[in-house]
């Protein structure tokens, strides 16, 4: 598999969503891939060659692609943890439903009304 160096840039873990990275202690180190959006474990600095489908066709484009992590676990601990807040506080913390509409009356009703 020829390494990709000179026509894409690395991937560097900084600049990915700490979602997109797994960097915790005692595991190895995993990225999802930006191709076809499975984790995979970088061999020798890089993406190892991998199909985009099950059937084994078609090379994912994104193979080879190399992969700095300029981040250490501590600090991706703490980009993941500010990035969980940060969600939660999108969300809503409560259900707002809205009242039904009225229902209509009965078609039988609507003609005796003449």
């Amino acid at each position: 598999m020829p390494r990709d160096l000179m026509r894409r840039p690395p991937l560097r873990v900084s600049a990915l969503p700490p979602n997109q990275v797994s960097m915790y202690p005692g595991e190895p180190r995993m990225v999802l891939c930006p191709g076809c959006q499975r984790w995979l474990k970088p061999h020798d600095g890089g993406l190892r060659r991998h199909m985009v489908a099950a059937d084994g066709r078609d090379m994912c484009a994104e193979s080879g692609r190399r992969v700095w992590f300029d981040l250490t676990a501590a600090e991706w601990l703490i980009s993941l943890d500010v990035a969980a807040r940060e969600a939660g506080q999108r969300r809503g913390s409560r259900i707002r439903r809205k009242a039904s509409p009225p229902v209509a009356p009965p078609v039988f009703r609507l003609a005796g009304a003449r």
